[in-house]
């Protein structure tokens, strides 16, 4: 059996934004108008998707639900990707229960000091702005502690053991395995140390819960990327992004062909240390795409509180940050302030996450 997984990522349009929250012009939408409610419409498609078992092995039951259609916005755009997988080394099951022995769980964690710091798109820095990540503006967090490392597929096969990253609720499942899609970690011979992809907001936050943690806000994922000092990538704001620095796809900019640094997937987490961020934390740039625990508003940012904000109380949607393999420099979706949004039931091959304490 084939699978066909469709995921869109909504990007807002590339604009300028200030620490004053100036309006978009309603021009810069002019072209998109058109477009945005259908993509809105269907985030995701499958085909002939099956749900897993604790066991791994799929279950009879699968998903009927789709998401329930999402208002326009008016400044968003889409950027939708297929991706099809052969089955021609497909692994059978996930590999059998593992001891606790067998299974190494660095819990590496760096201590994010408590203060104020610049969150969303700095206009001074970075030319890339979306129209969410306005306007630029100061925030106070508590001190809090995060994951050096993304999570990686070794460590959450441990809480699926325990049987609290689980898919017994069909409609809000946790995760998904290489036996639905081989770009998936979860059971892929080799990829124990890469980070675990292919799982939901629930599963996330499923998982930090189990181990006393919780999924950053987006707040704090921010702070913990990018410092005190407004800078458009971890490293700083030089040099723009690339495959020395981040896992992620390429592109030659003479012939137009793309060629993955990452060898058309993700790597094993902490591969690349000159990318790290200013409190030591690797990959917050590429590899997957992390989860946060925000709902996702369009205009948050107008109105959010200065100290600790924690998102809308509400929303249908859930925020990815950092970016992902899947995307090379002229994605514009590489950066430190960059937010995307995505039902947070459902899980892909970027989507991935880290917690804190």
């Amino acid at each position: 059996m084939r699978l066909l997984f469709v995921f869109a990522f909504i990007f807002a349009v590339s604009v300028s934004c200030s620490k004053s929250g100036s309006k978009v012009d309603d021009d810069v939408f002019e072209e998109n108008d058109d477009t945005v409610s259908d993509v809105m419409n269907d985030i995701v498609e499958t085909e002939d998707e099956e749900l897993i078992s604790d066991d791994g092995l799929a279950s009879d039951e699968t998903v009927d639900e789709t998401p329930e259609e999402i208002s326009d916005t008016d400044s968003a755009d889409d950027y939708a990707v297929d991706y099809e997988n052969e089955d021609d080394d497909r692994v059978d099951e996930i590999p059998e229960e593992l001891s606790d022995d067998d299974i190494e769980d660095p819990e590496q964690m760096v201590i994010i000091p408590a203060g104020e710091f610049e969150m969303g798109c700095n206009e001074a820095v970075d030319t890339q702005c979306w129209s969410n990540e306005c306007p630029y503006h100061t925030v106070t967090l508590s001190e809090y502690k995060i994951d050096i490392y993304e999570v990686t597929a070794r460590q959450y096969r441990k809480c699926v053991n325990a049987g609290n990253c689980n898919n017994n609720n069909s409609s809000k499942p946790h995760y998904s395995t290489v036996n639905e899609d081989l770009a998936c970690n979860l059971g892929a011979d080799g990829n124990e140390d890469h980070p675990m992809n292919c799982v939901t907001r629930n599963g996330a936050k499923a998982y930090c819960e189990w181990a006393g943690k919780s999924l950053p806000t987006e707040a704090q994922w921010e702070k913990a990327a990018r410092g005190t000092d407004g800078r458009k990538y971890p490293w700083g704001n030089e040099p723009e992004v690339n495959c020395d620095y981040v896992v992620m796809a390429s592109k030659d900019s003479s012939t137009g062909a793309e060629d993955a640094c990452s060898a058309d997937g993700t790597m094993s987490v902490g591969s690349f240390e000159v990318g790290v961020s200013p409190y030591g934390v690797y990959d917050m740039i590429g590899n997957v795409d992390e989860w946060v625990s925000d709902n996702y508003g369009e205009k948050y940012y107008e109105v959010s509180p200065s100290e600790d904000p924690t998102g809308p109380e509400t929303g249908d949607l859930g925020i990815l940050k950092g970016g992902s393999w899947w995307f090379t420099g002229l994605d514009n979706a590489l950066r430190s302030s960059v937010r995307k949004y995505y039902n947070p039931d459902y899980g892909n091959q970027v989507s991935g996450f880290r917690c804190v304490e």
